[in-house]
């Protein structure tokens, strides 16, 4: 099982038919991804008592092995990430981020969701807001490329936001804002053109 945020978790993504990935596969058959998600908000619900069952089709389109097995792929990997980082409940069919606002942050949900959720929350002037927005886009970039994106927020600790700065700070240089700027004084013999 796979764990998701919002203490949901999921069923291993499954492929039909089984030798997706085998060179000589037929293209005859009707190609699916499918796993079951579990939501426990929805765990008295008859209906969902044992999960929903999610099928998602749409590779049956190419004609080729390859073009066929590269869909695929993708589609496994562009689902895991709408469910893990999006936060994405099919039973809903919607963003669990839209629907949680209002309630806490759950200590399971992963660094970046609880970062767009935190931001969400706050009020405050628009340039406040913009500013806040153009920094978790850095650090949103810093925490996926370092690996970070997917650690549930209470892991995150000192550490990992010192590192997650530094990150920042090596591939983008360190910030010219608050800093005073400097102005190569005038030589001797000219003087202020103003």
């Amino acid at each position: 099982m796979n764990q998701l945020p919002f203490s949901c978790y999921c069923s291993d993504l499954k492929v039909h038919p089984k030798n997706w990935q085998s060179p000589k596969v037929s293209l005859k058959k009707d190609w699916y991804v499918y796993y079951r998600f579990y939501d426990p908000a929805f765990k008295d619900i008859p209906k969902f008592k044992k999960g929903k069952l999610v099928i998602i089709k749409g590779m049956n389109q190419f004609k080729t092995i390859t073009e066929r097995q590269t869909d695929t792929q993708l589609t496994l990997t562009n689902e895991m990430v709408r469910l893990k980082n999006n936060a994405f409940n099919p039973i809903t069919s919607k963003d669990t981020n839209a629907i949680i606002l209002h309630k806490d942050i759950e200590s399971s949900a992963s660094f970046n969701i609880a970062l767009a959720l935190a931001e969400k929350r706050i009020s405050a002037s628009p340039s406040t807001k913009r500013d806040l927005k153009s920094v978790l886009k850095f650090v949103t970039n810093a925490s996926n490329q370092i690996g970070y994106a997917n650690l549930p927020i209470n892991t995150i600790s000192r550490k990992h936001i010192k590192q997650l700065l530094l990150h920042i700070e090596v591939i983008h240089g360190e910030s010219s804002h608050g800093k005073p700027t400097q102005i190569d004084p005038l030589p001797p013999n000219e003087t202020d053109p103003l």
